[in-house]
C-alpha cells in the first residue's frame, strides 16, 4: 500500500473541504434566490437618455430626453424587439429613431444582460458649425436609415418590475452622402404585464 506524505494528505483535505463550501454554498443561493422561467410574453419598458447624434462633434455637448419600447422573450433565447427614441434637448445635434430586430437575453437568478440588433429608421438635424463660433451655423435636417447595437442589463426586482440599471448603444445614421455615428447611454424601468416570469426553487 501506497502511503502518503502528511502534506498530500493535508493538499487532498483542503482540496475536498473547499468542494464541499462551494456545493453548500450554491445550493443556499439556489434556495434563496428564485429561477428564472423564460415565458413568450411581451414586456415595456422606459428609458431616461443621454447621447451623441453624431459622436465628436461640437466637443462634449450631448443631448437628452426619452426612450420607450417593448420586448418578447421566449424559452429559445432571441426575441423581439421595438423601440422609438426622441432625443431633443441639451446639445445642437438632435435625433429621433424608431427601431425593430431581434433580442437575446441572459438570465442570473435576478440579473439579465441583454444585446439587441436593431435596424429602421432616424431623422437628425445638425448644423454646419457650432452656434457662436465661425460663420453662421447652417441647419441640415434629413432623414435615412439606422442600424444599431444595444446592450444593458436588467435587475429582476419582483414578479413585474426590473430595473433597467445601465444600457449602451453603439449606431450609424445615413443623412444624405453623410454617416453619423450614435452613441448613448440610458437607464430605466422594465414592466412585465403577466406575473409568470417567476418560479420558487423546488
Amino acid at each position: 500500500m501506497i502511503k502518503l506524505s502528511p502534506c498530500i494528505k493535508q493538499n487532498v483535505y483542503r482540496a475536498a473541504g473547499g468542494m464541499l463550501l462551494s456545493l453548500a454554498a450554491h445550493s443556499a443561493f439556489a434556495q434563496a434566490v428564485p429561477s428564472v422561467r423564460y415565458a413568450p410574453q411581451p414586456s415595456v419598458f422606459t428609458e431616461f437618455t443621454v447621447g451623441k447624434p453624431d459622436f465628436g462633434n461640437y466637443g462634449d455637448l450631448a443631448v437628452y430626453g426619452f426612450t420607450t419600447g417593448g420586448f418578447t422573450e421566449s424559452s429559445h433565447i432571441v426575441g423581439l424587439e421595438m423601440r422609438g427614441s426622441i432625443l431633443r434637448s441639451g446639445g445642437y445635434d438632435h435625433a429621433e429613431s424608431a427601431l425593430f430586430g431581434l433580442r437575446a437575453p441572459l438570465h442570473f437568478a435576478r440579473f439579465s444582460p441583454y444585446l439587441s440588433l436593431l435596424g429602421g429608421g432616424g431623422q437628425t438635424w445638425r448644423y454646419t458649425n457650432a452656434p457662436g463660433k465661425g460663420p453662421t451655423p447652417v441647419m441640415i435636417k434629413g432623414v435615412g436609415p439606422q442600424w444599431m447595437a444595444a446592450a444593458g442589463i436588467d435587475v429582476y426586482m419582483n414578479r413585474r418590475i426590473s430595473l433597467r440599471v445601465g444600457e449602451l448603444s453603439y449606431g450609424n445614421v445615413q443623412m444624405g452622402s453623410r454617416t453619423l455615428t450614435a452613441l448613448t447611454a440610458s437607464a430605466g424601468v422594465v414592466y412585465r404585464p403577466r406575473s409568470i416570469w417567476f418560479s420558487k426553487a423546488r
